[in-house]
């Protein structure tokens, strides 16, 4: 899939990694919004990342922030809207009643079930399968160094 309205050439970016890498963030940004869309999930993006987070394990608020890297309050609208449509459980936790533990709800699971970032189709995907095994295994160390270093 070529993502228009975005011109970049990797070639010309070569002794500037910074460029090379900000350059596929922007690409894949865009093919993730054009999945999103043609998807219609009914919810907004941000409430689509909550939800494919709480996906893996309910969480209290305040991690979920963390996780987002978010002030808490910020996500209290977000998560009424998702409670509202029954696509998250918000509860106290009865260790300590100030701490509400998310989690998601059948509903929210059917609603992210075959999600967008589960699609084998998507732009890295198939562009990562068209190297060989040998570059995939060498970008794969090369990214888990540079993120180790992050």
């Amino acid at each position: 899939m070529h993502c228009q309205n975005y011109n970049f050439d990797a070639k010309n970016a070569e002794n500037n990694p910074k460029r090379i890498i900000f350059g596929l963030v922007k690409k894949v940004r865009l093919e993730t919004e054009k999945r999103f869309i043609k998807k219609n999930v009914g919810v907004t993006r941000f409430q689509y990342i909550i939800l494919h987070i709480l996906q893996s394990t309910p969480m209290t608020l305040k991690s979920l922030a963390d996780r987002l890297d978010i002030k808490s309050p910020s996500l209290v609208p977000a998560l009424n809207s998702l409670e509202k449509a029954k696509l998250i459980h918000k509860k106290q936790d009865i260790n300590d009643k100030r701490k509400i533990i998310l989690s998601l709800s059948e509903v929210g699971y059917k609603k992210i079930k075959g999600s967008i970032f589960e699609d084998d189709n998507d732009l890295l995907t198939l562009a990562f399968n068209k190297m060989s095994a040998v570059k995939r295994k060498q970008l794969v160390s090369l990214l888990q160094e540079l993120s180790g270093k992050l």
